[in-house]
């Protein structure tokens, strides 16, 4: 997927495995039997199967309206609102990922430029050195002796004066011309670093705007649904079960079924943390498929996956949500991938994989869903679609049924 330098890309691999270089973080939730753990990616969608989902979507909305004139126009609404919610949260996270691009840019090459401006103090502090030396003593006393010796010695025995005049003198002038080649690129590697400076702060600026758009249009999102269930009562008692989840009225049947499985954990002794609370406070910014365990938190009844901090407490809080509409919480083939794995991963899956170190998957900040989240046509899709951007979960566009590389099942965090 994304990443600091390159567009987002689909993935697939395996989760992530106990190694030498990879220490598992603990995971209070697993939920035995009834955990949401899949194994392995879909295979790419053929344009058979997107044909066949995008059909199937449409019969699902016609099916959710069922000729209500009224519930279909709300329905529509809502559908335009998520599409705004969705678009911005993606530029949002891309405005986030090329603002942590400039900052680590900027550092990196202040660094550098700090670095060479050591070693020309250091060249200048050898001339100094040397023209005290020149000024006081007439130059290096023990080098004026060595060439004196030299002349006086029999010059069968003796090595080359002119020799190491010559030598003395080449390496004065290399100090002048290391001094000259070092200043200007100290010059030249400083002016970056001011522009990378300043790129960054354009980023932040950029970052900032995406921020307060996303919000604006996943409050509107957020508003609509709320007037619907204050203003359009009777339309939503009329309405269907699915309808009305989509909603936000979610049916007793599926409140107790998502009870069930927190009553199940419970007597099994399962600790429940606060789902939207992160598990760690490790937000460092690291190279892609190199996160440390401490920067990684549990996903909610998917043992093995993991995900940054942020994200997996938006995505356990969502999942929960999801659980209380269908009694079920949110299936997970895929989430965190280490550098190795995402090699793996493109030997396997060719074009349909991003290059190695360019996945959002190895940022942390991807998963792969299932149980119908996995199919452009079903609900589960559907109401993803609708109640993810709360979360700050969107569907890229290049994943979308019109995108580049479809993917019903690929979700990237913008938080």
């Amino acid at each position: 997927m994304s990443s600091p330098t390159a567009t987002p890309s689909p993935s697939g691999s395996p989760s992530p495995t106990t190694s030498p270089t990879y220490q598992e973080p603990t995971n209070p939730w697993k939920g035995g039997s009834t955990a949401a753990k899949a194994a392995g990616e879909p295979p790419p969608l053929s344009r058979a199967d997107l044909d066949a989902q995008i059909a199937q979507a449409d019969a699902l909305l016609a099916e959710l309206s069922a000729g209500n004139a009224e519930l279909a126009a709300l329905l529509k609404q809502l559908d335009e609102l998520t599409e705004k919610a969705n678009a911005a949260l993606e530029a949002k996270a891309a405005a986030d990922q090329a603002l942590r691009d400039a900052t680590t840019l900027a550092e990196t090459s202040r660094a550098t430029a700090d670095a060479l401006a050591e070693q020309l103090r250091e060249k200048h502090q050898q001339l100094r050195d040397w023209a005290f030396s020149a000024y006081s003593e007439g130059g290096s006393t023990a080098e004026i002796m060595h060439i004196f010796d030299a002349l006086m010695k029999d010059p069968a025995n003796a090595g080359n004066p002119v020799g190491d005049l010559t030598y003395l003198t080449d390496e004065r002038a290399r100090l002048f011309q290391d001094i000259r080649h070092l200043a200007k690129r100290q010059e030249e590697v400083a002016a970056r670093a001011e522009a990378n400076v300043d790129a960054a702060e354009v980023a932040a600026q950029n970052a900032a705007e995406a921020t307060a758009e996303a919000e604006q249009a996943v409050k509107a999102h957020e508003d609509a649904v709320t007037k619907a269930q204050a203003d359009q009562t009777d339309l939503l008692q009329n309405a269907g079960p699915l309808a009305a989840m989509l909603l936000g009225v979610s049916s007793p049947e599926a409140r107790q079924r998502g009870q069930a499985i927190l009553d199940a954990l419970i007597e099994r002794n399962i600790d429940l943390p606060d789902l939207d609370k992160p598990c760690s406070n490790d937000n460092g910014i690291y190279p892609n498929g190199q996160l440390p365990a401490s920067a990684l938190c549990p996903l909610w009844m998917a043992p093995g996956e993991y995900a940054i901090p942020r994200a997996a407490a938006a995505f356990n809080a969502l999942s929960k949500k999801f659980t209380e509409d269908f009694g079920r919480p949110i299936c997970v083939t895929d989430s965190y991938r280490s550098f190795a794995q995402q090699v793996a991963v493109k030997a396997s899956r060719g074009f349909w994989a991003a290059t190695p170190g360019y996945s959002n998957h190895g940022l942390g900040r991807a998963l792969d869903l299932c149980g119908g989240i996995n199919s452009f046509g079903t609900i589960e899709h559907r109401w993803m679609r609708q109640n993810a951007p709360a979360y700050g979960w969107f569907h890229p566009s290049w994943a979308a049924a019109d995108g580049r590389k479809p993917e019903p099942w690929h979700w990237e965090f913008a938080g």
